[in-house]
């Protein structure tokens, strides 16, 4: 899997979107101050998809011109995409983390960021550095 980490991220691409289909009835809600913002739970879904399958583009791309990702920004990568969607799925469940429900969506929106941090990173270390 490391070797082509474009099949993860098609693989995830494809279970958002079959899950947007299922989770059409929840909602995503961000109180900030006293305005609500809510966002269905299926287009945020499709959205991540159409990410993902932008991430797993670029992961064929620098396969595609004989580019090794480096494995070890690649497996930081994973885990940093896991755990954000862990996150965001853990404060979707309100049963039990009621009190804690923004700070697991802040969270989740940080650990995001940094993983497309080091995906930027890693695609281009291994597109402007010589082959091994």
């Amino acid at each position: 899997m490391i070797s082509k980490p474009y099949f993860f991220f098609i693989g995830l691409a494809l279970l958002s979107l079959i899950s947007s289909f299922f989770l059409n009835n929840l909602a995503l809600d961000f109180p900030i101050y006293d305005t609500y913002f809510i966002i269905s739970f299926s287009h945020f879904l499709q959205f991540c998809a159409i990410f993902f399958v932008m991430i797993s583009i670029n992961y064929f791309a620098l396969i595609w011109l004989k580019k090794t990702p480096k494995k070890w920004l690649t497996v930081l990568h994973f885990i940093f995409q896991i755990v954000a969607l862990t996150l965001l799925i853990i404060s979707n469940n309100k049963s039990w983390i009621e009190d804690y429900n923004n700070l697991f969506l802040i969270l989740s929106f940080v650990v995001f960021l940094v993983s497309i941090f080091i995906h930027i990173i890693n695609f281009f270390i291994s597109l402007l550095l010589k082959r091994e």
